[in-house]
């Protein structure tokens, strides 16, 4: 039988020094090598199992030991079983069956005076004891290492890879990231200070134009006390200012109580260098053009209104409190400043001519010749059947002072206000004059279908010829004023 545990020299008889020698004269196993050990093949024999590899580990396989060079079957090693890597246990592996509290050492795992977490029970330890060691992460990808973690204890970072490539990189006081991030999920807070963003320093002297990006917030986005929402911009701070390049355009004092004077919007202190040439000119503020396309026949019966400035109200909580004066719109006249003259210098002006000049006189220029055709004079005949053509009236005003009371529906935006007069008690005498719908169209504006209204400069001009035919009749009939 092969590698038999046997005497090394069989004869007739053994001596008691041969039956008793263990310097290798005596038994020896067969075949025996340096390196071979003994095992038990059997309840009653004794085996060698010839030495191995260098590295080679020993395997109980079908009840017989064997050496093999990897593990083929699953182990399990007991809690707090250090399984130490390298010479000296540079890197160490444990699993602590108990916890560990926060900045604990731990023989040969935990070192010196750690800066660690607590650890539940039963947690997975990993450490490299060796003095500023490193970590690293590396995976295969079609036949080359490529990184994927790697932790820099030395340098006091760890890093993040993808395919090699470093994306995200941490340390004790933040970290940064490279490349394209997108679909970032539910970020809570973001605190932004320094750096850039599309290239525009954050925090920097002057300011910077971020280009292609957008903000999207499924509430509320918030700048220190500035809350966006809605499309609306909200305020606690009591201020808000749109000052592009460093210059204020508009302010928001969000005072609501205990002041003496509220501003909501003021387009003021602005200073602006124009080139020279007759195309230089300022609009502070621009509407339109726009453009409303009816897409059917139906006539529109309600009123447009293109700029609408709703009704003041004004109430009070203390008492009966006089308002000396209120303006729905204030307009104030434009001022030449020094070697400037403005040659047509008007609060109003509209494309039919009308204006509003500096001086407070309100013009027309449907009186102006140029505007007019097949001028000639007014016989005598004409003006007296005009004159007869005008018969004024004695009447009482019904809604004479009186104002609209707005009632907007937020939802429909509709109207659904009442007339209304501003003081209770008001009540207006008699009065004399003339009712616009029964005025001859000759006192009427050009392009003017409304016959509840009156121009008052046609009026004006022809009072002013009845004036001039009258006092020619008198002047013929001799009579002197």
């Amino acid at each position: 039988m092969a590698n038999e545990f046997k005497h090394k020299t069989v004869g007739t008889v053994l001596t008691q020094a041969e039956w008793e020698a263990t310097d290798g004269t005596g038994h020896i196993l067969d075949s025996q090598a340096t390196g071979d050990i003994v095992y038990a093949s059997s309840v009653t024999v004794l085996s060698r199992l010839g030495v191995g590899t260098n590295g080679d580990l020993l395997n109980l396989g079908s009840g017989l030991p064997a050496w093999t060079s990897a593990i083929s079957t699953a182990k399990t090693f007991a809690d707090n079983i250090l399984l130490g890597l390298g010479t000296g246990a540079d890197g160490v592996l444990l699993n602590r069956s108990t916890t560990l509290a926060a900045n604990t050492a731990l023989t040969g795992v935990m070192i010196g005076t750690p800066v660690t977490p607590a650890v539940a029970a039963n947690s997975l330890l990993v450490s490299n004891v060796t003095a500023s060691g490193d970590y690293l992460l590396a995976l295969n990808n079609g036949g080359n290492s490529q990184a994927w973690h790697w932790v820099d204890s030395s340098g006091g970072t760890q890093t993040l890879y993808a395919a090699g490539v470093a994306r995200i990189l941490l340390n004790s006081t933040g970290g940064s990231f490279t490349g394209t991030w997108s679909n970032l999920g539910t970020v809570t807070t973001v605190d932004i200070n320094g750096g850039s963003v599309d290239g525009a320093a954050i925090g920097a002297a002057s300011h910077s134009t971020i280009k292609g990006t957008t903000i999207d917030a499924t509430t509320d986005f918030t700048v220190s006390t500035t809350v966006i929402t809605g499309g609306q911009v909200a305020t606690s701070s009591g201020t808000l200012v749109l000052a592009p390049n460093g210059t204020t355009l508009a302010t928001w004092n969000g005072a609501t109580s205990g002041v003496t004077s509220f501003t909501a919007i003021t387009l003021d202190g602005v200073s602006v260098t124009l080139g020279n040439g007759a195309a230089a000119k300022v609009r502070k503020v621009l509407i339109g053009p726009d453009t409303a396309i009816l897409s059917g026949t139906t006539q529109v019966t309600d009123k447009w209104k293109y700029v609408e400035i709703h009704a003041l109200t004004i109430n009070q909580t203390g008492g009966a409190v006089t308002v000396d004066h209120v303006d729905t719109l204030f307009l104030r006249t434009p001022v030449a400043g020094s070697s400037v003259t403005i040659t047509n210098n008007r609060v109003i002006d509209t494309t039919s001519g009308a204006t509003l000049t500096s001086a407070g006189v309100w013009t027309d220029n449907p009186s102006t010749r140029t505007r007019k055709k097949n001028i000639q004079a007014l016989t005598a005949a004409k003006m007296y059947a005009a004159i007869k053509l005008l018969r004024p009236s004695e009447f009482d005003y019904d809604d004479e002072f009186r104002i609209w009371q707005d009632d907007i529906n937020e939802e429909t935006k509709e109207d659904s206000g009442a007339w209304t007069y501003p003081n209770a008690g008001d009540t207006w005498g008699t009065r004399y004059g003339i009712i616009a719908e029964e005025l001859p169209s000759f006192v009427r504006g050009p392009g003017d279908p409304n016959t509840e209204g009156v121009s008052g400069s046609m009026l004006a001009g022809f009072a002013l010829a009845a004036v001039s035919y009258l006092t020619d009749r008198l002047d013929r009939a001799g009579v002197a004023l």
